[in-house]
């Protein structure tokens, strides 16, 4: 490096070899400082390379994609077991709002059936009831007439007996008279016998006739109680077998009912099993997507760790010819100081100093610069 020319003479500050002594422990401590420093940069500057090395190597870049793949494949996990189970609570929804629809109308059609049963049981206690005061009454009234009829009977044959007894103590008057009045008035006394015995005769047929006709009425009532009594027990028979029937037919409507909700209940599992059986078979068919993006993700992260690698390299060559341009830059400068302070020290004053420090100062900004990769 060429140096300008220096004049023979010294500046008269540099005549006391004290005050170069102190200009020389100056620039040794301002030597010694800047060192320092420099040796704190490239210290944390290999620091800085070391976790850089660290971060960019092929095993942390392998960690950081792995733990990628995995944080991507527990979201849609995660995802995936939302969207299921949105989809299994909207179709509990559905059933759950299906099944109290079919309760409400259900029991809307229960309380109607029971009203109509009620309102059937009602009818039939009232006919029931009417047909037990008809039968009833008809029975008291036959008790009555039976108990009049046979009053009557007793007091016709009373009647009867009396007649009897009246015509034969008549008879036997008669016979008597005939007997005493001799043959004077026996043609007319004979006639009125005749006609008395025929009279009699014909109030015994007619009594006769009215009792035949009465025992005909009679008979013809108890046929008719017979009857109702007949029909009152076909009427019940009628009602208990109606009893059976309707419990038989809510017992098939329960059963009726139950095998509804158990092929309900079958459907909604069948649901349940085809959306997670469409959801295995989605995620398998999906499996070899996964599978080339995986394959495609670290096909990419290596070109990328290639390419990086690649700056990474001409980075370090081209810090390694800065550093060595700078090596060579700065051994040439200290030999030249040494140099020059070995032949004149004497004559380097103040400008000489001014001009000189600059330039070193100059050459160390850019090799310090240089140098953020560290010196090997």
């Amino acid at each position: 490096m060429a140096l300008p020319t220096l004049t023979t003479r010294a500046p008269s500050q540099f005549q006391n070899p004290g005050a170069y002594m102190d200009w020389q422990r100056e620039r040794r401590a301002e030597k010694q400082l800047d060192l320092e420093t420099h040796a704190r940069y490239l210290g944390r500057q290999s620091f800085c390379n070391e976790r850089h090395d660290v971060w960019t190597s092929r095993f942390y870049f392998y960690r950081s994609i792995s733990q990628y793949h995995k944080q991507r494949l527990k979201e849609e996990r995660k995802c995936n077991l939302e969207r299921r189970k949105n989809q299994i609570q909207t179709f509990l929804q559905e059933e759950m709002n299906q099944l109290e629809a079919e309760l409400r109308e259900l029991d809307h059609d229960r309380k109607t059936q029971r009203g109509r049963h009620r309102q059937k049981k009602g009818e039939h206690s009232t006919e029931r009831q009417e047909s037990r005061e008809k039968v009833e009454t008809e029975l008291h009234k036959d008790h009555v007439v039976g108990q009049w009829l046979k009053q009557l009977s007793e007091k016709k044959k009373q009647e009867e007996r009396r007649f009897e007894n009246d015509y034969e103590r008549t008879r036997n008057l008669v016979l008597e008279r005939m007997k005493q009045a001799g043959q004077q008035n026996r043609p007319d006394e004979k006639k009125r016998m005749e006609d008395l015995c025929k009279h009699m005769e014909e109030l015994k047929l007619k009594e006769t006739t009215e009792l035949k006709v009465e025992q005909k009425a009679l008979m013809f009532k108890q046929r008719q109680l017979q009857k109702i009594e007949k029909e009152m027990k076909q009427m019940e028979e009628r009602e208990k077998k109606s009893h059976g029937e309707r419990a038989v037919a809510d017992v098939a409507w329960m059963e009726c009912a139950i095998e509804e909700q158990l092929q309900m209940e079958r459907e909604r599992e069948a649901k349940i099993e085809d959306l997670n059986r469409q959801e295995a078979q989605r995620l398998w068919e999906q499996e070899p997507q996964r599978e080339k993006e995986r394959k495609a993700r670290e096909l990419l992260m290596q070109k990328v760790l290639s390419h990086k690698q690649q700056q990474l390299m001409m980075k370090i060559q081209e810090n390694r010819k800065a550093q060595q341009e700078s090596r060579k830059r700065r051994e040439e400068l200290i030999h030249d100081r040494r140099r020059r302070n070995f032949h004149s020290p004497h004559h380097c004053g103040p400008k000489l100093a001014a001009k000189f420090l600059p330039n070193v100062n100059e050459n160390q900004g850019p090799w310090s610069e240089t140098t953020c990769r560290g010196i090997p």
